[in-house]
């Protein structure tokens, strides 16, 4: 299922963090990993240009040369691109042109929920690609045999999509899969006090969660833990993981809109950014049927 697995790097420890998280997944696939540092030359002065050329092939190459020696495990390949378009987009477009199964990406320490700090190019790379992306903070823990995978869940079809994800490393580690729906109480309703409305969203939680259930018995995944709860979605979240021995969290980069928007989006940038542990990211564009 990941068979070809890139990880781009500009020299910092946190793609040095991004390999040991995603080393398990490497191992348990028997992966080619693809060491990428891409550079955008278009804002350097032309004058400058073959300078800072020559400058930064030199830094991108040594990068993914200490990467290599570290991942020396795999088979991997390795790529210098000078571009003059977007970092991210170097990145997209190699990861179309290889086939490229999961992205794993470093990102900067985690902030708070109000202001947390992803950095741009793994913001960018997540919102756009298509192949799932896992991120990893310079200080979140990484656990080398995962053994609990948390599950956020809405009942859309980001979250199904990321459900087949989540339930194939369940299968593969023989990890605890943990599924929850958060009841979204910043939403337009949650000033209104009925307790009729709360417990239909609860409900329609519950048909959420017990849809992932269905899922997780057809594949015998013999561990499941599960919960409906209400709250400010991404702190829920991100209270869940350090409450509960919670090793990577799958979400959907896309979910609902309108009044029953809220679980899977935006939140999941807020996860990204703080969250202990790595995130493993799932755009909607990732069926059910393309996955499994």
């Amino acid at each position: 299922m990941y068979d070809d697995i890139l990880l781009p790097t500009d020299g910092s420890t946190a793609a040095d963090h991004a390999l040991s998280a995603v080393t398990p997944i490497a191992e348990q696939y028997d992966a080619t990993v693809h060491l990428l540092t891409a550079f955008d030359l278009s804002e350097v002065t032309p004058s400058l240009r073959e300078q800072a050329r020559s400058q930064l092939h030199d830094h991108g190459t040594a990068a993914i040369e200490r990467l290599a020696a570290t991942a020396s495990q795999f088979e991997s390949e390795m790529a210098v691109i000078e571009t003059m378009q977007p970092v991210h987009e170097a990145i997209l477009e190699y990861a179309e042109d290889h086939e490229i199964d999961l992205i794993a990406m470093g990102t900067h320490n985690p902030g708070t929920l109000r202001r947390f700090t992803m950095g741009s190019v793994t913001r960018r790379t997540v919102r756009s690609s298509d192949c799932p992306v896992l991120v990893v903070g310079e200080d979140t823990t990484v656990s080398a045999n995962p053994q609990g995978i948390l599950l956020p869940t809405d009942g859309s079809a980001a979250a199904a999509g990321s459900a087949t994800h989540a339930l194939e490393l369940c299968e593969a580690f023989e990890a605890t899969l943990h599924v929850i729906n958060v009841v979204d109480l910043t939403g337009p309703w949650s000033t209104i006090e009925s307790s009729d409305l709360l417990l239909a969203f609860e409900a329609a939680g519950k048909q959420a969660v017990d849809a992932i259930i269905e899922r997780a018995d057809d594949r015998d995944i013999a561990s499941v833990q599960t919960s409906v709860i209400s709250g400010y979605p991404a702190e829920s979240i991100v209270d869940y993981v350090e409450q509960r021995p919670i090793d990577l969290v799958v979400m959907g980069t896309h979910g609902r809109s309108g009044i029953e928007r809220a679980l899977l989006g935006s939140v999941t940038e807020a996860v990204i950014g703080n969250a202990a542990v790595p995130v493993f990211t799932v755009k909607q564009t990732d069926s059910i049927e393309s996955a499994e």
